[in-house]
């Protein structure tokens, strides 16, 4: 009869050890898992930012040719023309204002990406800090139930 209670006691040990180990690794997969996630959203909110940074820069560029371009056709007709000296001030003026508020639209279009960037990274992180809020409640009741259902004379033997 001893021998039974001993082994009864034994296997529940192993059972309790395989349970509280089960419970761990869950744990630990949780936070592995919220790691990976927080990170492929990191990778991909950074690749999404400098797409839209590349995408401004191009068409900042192309902007500013055009109004380059402009005003060097501009000067170039008014230095073949009569009256020159005004209508290349206004040319140079016309392309101080184009090159002005690509400035502007520049400066908008950057505060805009950052602050994209920047709620997505928030975003980001709230959503792998309630993973891991989570995970951890997850093991707490694990642990919590494991106790709950133990049986202490079993254990320790009567």
């Amino acid at each position: 009869m001893e021998k039974a209670k001993s082994a009864e006691s034994s296997t529940k040990g192993v059972d309790l050890q395989s349970r509280s180990t089960t419970i761990y690794m869950d744990l630990v997969r949780a936070l592995q898992d919220a790691g990976m996630t927080s990170q492929k959203f990191v990778d991909d909110s950074a690749r999404t930012y400098l797409a839209k940074l590349r995408e401004v820069s191009g068409d900042v560029q192309r902007r500013y040719r055009e109004a380059y371009l402009t005003y060097a056709l501009a000067t170039q007709q008014a230095l073949a023309g009569v009256s020159q000296q005004p209508q290349a001030l206004d040319a140079q003026r016309d392309f101080v204002v184009a090159a002005q508020n690509i400035e502007s639209d520049l400066q908008k279009r950057l505060e805009e990406a950052n602050r994209e960037w920047l709620n997505a990274v928030q975003s980001g992180q709230t959503d792998v800090n309630n993973r891991i809020r989570e995970a951890y409640r997850n093991y707490l009741r694990g642990q919590q139930e494991l106790w709950a259902s133990l049986d202490i004379n079993a254990l320790v033997g009567a």
